[in-house]
C-alpha cells in the first residue's frame, strides 16, 4: 500500500511520518512532498494508493493536483487537509469525492483514524476489482475450452467459428500449424487418492507463454491445443510436463500427440490422430507417443485362441497356460492397431475361465460386473499380463512366499493405517510390497472385506482427519498434511464430500 502526503509545511509531513503507525494501517511505502506538482511527479514514477495531500501550497494547490492526479489514476483515494474551515475548501472536496478531510491543527489518533478510513476503501476496491478480473479470466477460460472442444469436432463450415476464435483469442488465429495433444492419467497406478487434474492447472501453465487452449473432455482426458510448429510445440509440451510433474508429482501421465494440422481448420484431424495414439499407450508406456501412420494389422483374438486356453486349463497344465500368456504379451505390441476393448475382452474371458476353475475347487465366486469394473481401470497390457498370472498361480497354487492370500489382509490393513500420511501411499506401493498385481490386490482386497482398496484408503483418512480436527488445536493445512493429502483444496473437497461440511465447519461445530 503507498501513500503520498504532501503539505508545504515541512513540520507536518515529518510528525505524519514519525508518529503514524503505519504499519498497522497495514501502509509499507510513505512518500513526502511539499507541493502539487511534485505529487504528478511521484505519480509518474510510480501510482499511488491514497494522497494525502495539504490545499494551499505555493506552486500548485492541492485541489488542482488532485483533480489532476484522479484524471491520470481514477481509482487513486483522496484526503484534504486544511486549516481553513472555507466553504469553498469543502465544496472541492465534495467535487473531487474525498475519502475524507482532516482540519488542521489535528492529532495523530484523528490522522490515524482517517487514513485507516481510507485505507479500507482501497481494500474494497481491490477486493471488487480482484472479483470482477477473476469472474472475467474464469469465463473468457470458459469460451477457450469450448472453442477447442467444437475445433476437434468436424464442421461442415468453419467459417463462423474461425472468426469466433479471432474475438476469444486473436493471437491462437493466422498460425499455419497447430497440434491436438491429450494427457490422461493412470489412475489406477496412483489410486487417484492425490487429487485431480484441474483445467485451471493447465490454463495457468499455458497463458503465460499464449497461443494455447485447452479445454476437459468427457473422456477424463485433458485436451491441448498449440499453435506452433513441431520444434515449437515439443519444447512447449516437455515445459508444461515439467510444471504439471513439479505441481503433481504422484500423479503418472500419459500423453499423446496428434499429427500437425494446417491451421485451427484442420485442429479435429490432429484430435482425432491423438486419441488413436492414446490408445497406443496401452502397450507402449514411454511417456508421450506421437502420431504415425499405422499399418500393422491388428491381431485376430476369436473364439479359437480362448477354446485353445481352456483345454490347457483343463488338462491342469500350468506351463502351457503360462506359456499362452507369455506369447500373448510378446504378440500384442507387434499388433499395436488391436482395439484395446477386444484384448480387454479376451483377457476378460480367460479371467472368468480361471475364476470359474477357482470356484470348482471352493473359491469364493467373484462378480462378474466387478471383475468387468476392474478390467475398465487397467490401462495397459502388462497390467493385463500380470493380473492373468497372478489369477493362474492361485489356481494352481503356486505363489510366491510372501503372495497375499486371506493371511495377508490384516498385514494389508495394518501396512495402511500406518502410512496414511504418506501423501505417496499408491496402489502400485502396496501391490509391490505384498508381490501381487494392482488389480490382483484390488479383487482379493474386495473379497475378503467388501470393499474397495480406494474406499478403505479414504475412509482412514477422513477419520483419521475427523479425530485430529476434534481433538487437536491443528490447522486444516496440518490436518491434511497428516493424513496424506498434498493438496489442501483437494483434501478439503474429499472431506467435504464424506462429511457433507468442510473441515474447517466440522472444527468449530464438534463438541
Amino acid at each position: 500500500m503507498r501513500i503520498i502526503i504532501a503539505d508545504d509545511e515541512r513540520h507536518v509531513c515529518q510528525r505524519l511520518l514519525r508518529k503514524v503507525d503505519w504499519e498497522s494501517l497495514g501502509v509499507d511505502d510513505v512518500v513526502v512532498c511539499d507541493d502539487g506538482d511534485v505529487i504528478l511527479e511521484l505519480l509518474a514514477e510510480k501510482p499511488a494508493d491514497v494522497l494525502l495531500t495539504d490545499i494551499k501550497m505555493a506552486r500548485m494547490d492541492g485541489i488542482t493536483a488532485a483533480r489532476e492526479a484522479l484524471r491520470r489514476q481514477p481509482r487513486l483515494i483522496v484526503v484534504l487537509m486544511s486549516a481553513y474551515d472555507d466553504k469553498e475548501y469543502l465544496k472541492s472536496a465534495l467535487d473531487l469525492q474525498a475519502a475524507g478531510y482532516l482540519e488542521k491543527p489535528f492529532t495523530i489518533a484523528q490522522a490515524e483514524e482517517i487514513v485507516k478510513r481510507a485505507v479500507e476503501h482501497v481494500r474494497r476496491i481491490q477486493t471488487a476489482n480482484t472479483a470482477v478480473a477473476f469472474a472475467k479470466k474464469q469465463q473468457l477460460r470458459k469460451q477457450k475450452s469450448d472453442l477447442a472442444r467444437r475445433l476437434c469436432r468436424f464442421q461442415n463450415d468453419f467459417g463462423e467459428l474461425l472468426l469466433e476464435a479471432e474475438d476469444i483469442c486473436p493471437e491462437f488465429t493466422g498460425k499455419k500449424s497447430c497440434f491436438a495433444v491429450l494427457f490422461r492419467r493412470r489412475e489406477d497406478e496412483d489410486g487417484g487418492w492425490q487429487g485431480e487434474i484441474r483445467e485451471d492447472d493447465f490454463f495457468d501453465f499455458l497463458e503465460e507463454k499464449g497461443n494455447a487452449l485447452c479445454a476437459e473432455m468427457k473422456n477424463g482426458s485433458m485436451l491441448v491445443l498449440l499453435a506452433e510448429e513441431k520444434a515449437g510445440a515439443d519444447r512447449r509440451l516437455k515445459d508444461l510436463y515439467r510444471k504439471l510433474e513439479a505441481a503433481h508429482p504422484t500423479f503418472q501421465w500419459m500423453i499423446a500427440v496428434g499429427s500437425q494440422a494446417l491451421g485451427l481448420s484442420e485442429a479435429w484431424r490432429s484430435y482425432q490422430d491423438a486419441v488413436v495414439t492414446l490408445e497406443r499407450h496401452f502397450y507402449d508406456r514411454t511417456l508421450i507417443l506421437y502420431f504415425e501412420e499405422n499399418h500393422r494389422e491388428p491381431l485376430e483374438l476369436g473364439p479359437e485362441k480362448e477354446e485353445s486356453f481352456r483345454i490347457l486349463l483343463k488338462s491342469g497344465n500350468q506351463r502351457e497356460c503360462m506359456r499362452y500368456l507369455e506369447h500373448l504379451r510378446e504378440e500384442l505390441p507387434a499388433h499395436d492397431s488391436t482395439l484395446v476393448r477386444s484384448v480387454k475382452n479376451h483377457y476378460f474371458q480367460l479371467a472368468q475361465m480361471i475364476l470359474r476353475s477357482l470356484e470348482e475347487n471352493g473359491q469364493r465366486p467373484v462378480s462378474e460386473y466387478y471383475l468387468w469394473e476392474l478390467f475398465g481401470q487397467m490401462n495397459s497390457l502388462e497390467q493385463l499380463d500380470a493380473f492373468l498370472k497372478d489369477l493362474l498361480r492361485k489356481r494352481f497354487q503356486d505363489r510366491q512366499e510372501d503372495g497375499a492370500d486371506q493371511n495377508q489382509i490384516p498385514a494389508i490393513l495394518e501396512y495402511i493405517d500406518a502410512n496414511l500420511q504418506d501423501p505417496n501411499l499408491s496402489l502400485n506401493e502396496i501391490s509391490r510390497k505384498y508381490y501381487v498385481s494392482v488389480t490382483y490386490l484390488c479383487m482379493h482386497f474386495k473379497e475378503e472385506t467388501g470393499t474397495t482398496l480406494k474406499a478403505y484408503v479414504i475412509e482412514r483418512r477422513m477419520k483419521r482427519a475427523a479425530e485430529l480436527l476434534k481433538h487437536t488445536d491443528m490447522k486444516v493445512a496440518e490436518v491434511a498434511c497428516a493424513v496424506g493429502f498434498a493438496d489442501q483444496g483437494y483434501f478439503t473437497k474429499s472431506f467435504g464430500k464424506y462429511f457433507g461440511i468442510s473441515p474447517s465447519r466440522y472444527k468449530e461445530e464438534t463438541p
